[in-house]
């Protein structure tokens, strides 16, 4: 005797299945490679800032970022650059820092690479040393509802690891802040969720990620982020999937009738 199958059943499992390949959201492919806005700053930039502006195909249409040095004159190098991997052979964007440990002068703190993204104009006039970023955007959405949050693919041998905040804003407020860890050693590339609630994912006209280097500290910390995206595909590509799934159901069920 046959066994009936449960249509609602396939139709769940070929879901799951295709959830394992459904394309998330991409958030910053740091493509093409453009060595043009490498920044490094070192002992010299003590307590300076500087923003730069690059406009491309990532979310918002532009990635604007701010590097803040420490105020302790003895910090060494906080930088954002690409940076070639010999192991996957291809270049990453690269942040990282050093300091210099209390015993050898330096000083509690932080340097701070932030990388946010909220429409394109914003900083138009407020780019170069000493500026810090504007964190009211253009104040337009970004359509992140239902993407659950956020993930950073990265790779790094430091073996020192150092505190990531993403942060979702609306109209310059803060909604939400997500903390998480990197720097620890891991040939693999692999990703670092951030996950958001729904509410302020919908809501969100702004999305950063601010990585905090210490200052007191001689060891090098650094990260190489292959890009970022989202923990899941947007809902019309789920309602495709499910849309299409549940046709072809019913239409094998008119075959078999």
């Amino acid at each position: 005797m046959a066994t009936k199958k449960n249509p609602n059943l396939l139709l769940t499992l070929a879901l799951i299945t295709m959830a394992s390949s459904a394309p998330s959201v991409m958030i910053d492919s740091f493509t093409p490679i453009d060595h043009t806005y490498d920044r490094t700053l070192s002992t010299p930039f003590s307590g300076r800032s500087v923003v730069d502006v690059v406009t491309g195909d990532m979310l918002g249409g532009e990635r604007d970022r701010e590097i803040r040095h420490s105020l302790d004159s003895q910090f060494g190098t906080v930088y954002a650059r690409y940076e070639y991997n010999s192991f996957y052979q291809r270049e990453f964007y690269a942040v990282g820092g050093v300091g210099r440990s209390i015993a050898n002068g330096g000083s509690a703190g932080s340097a701070v690479v932030t990388l946010q993204y909220d429409g394109t104009g914003d900083e138009q006039g407020n780019t170069g040393f000493g500026k810090s970023i504007n964190n009211s955007g253009v104040r337009q959405g970004l359509g992140l509802s239902g993407l659950g949050g956020f993930r950073i693919w990265h790779t790094s041998d430091s073996s020192q690891i150092f505190e990531v905040r993403a942060l979702l804003r609306r109209n310059g407020e803060v909604l939400e802040t997500v903390t998480n860890w990197l720097g620890y050693a891991n040939l693999f590339i692999e990703a670092m969720p951030f996950a958001f609630s729904e509410g302020s994912l919908a809501a969100a006209d702004s999305v950063s990620f601010e990585f905090y280097f210490p200052t007191d500290s001689g060891s090098p910390r650094w990260e190489q982020i292959s890009h970022i995206d989202t923990i899941l595909p947007e809902p019309g590509t789920w309602l495709a999937m499910a849309g299409g799934l549940a046709l072809l159901l019913r239409r094998g069920r008119k075959v078999r009738r």
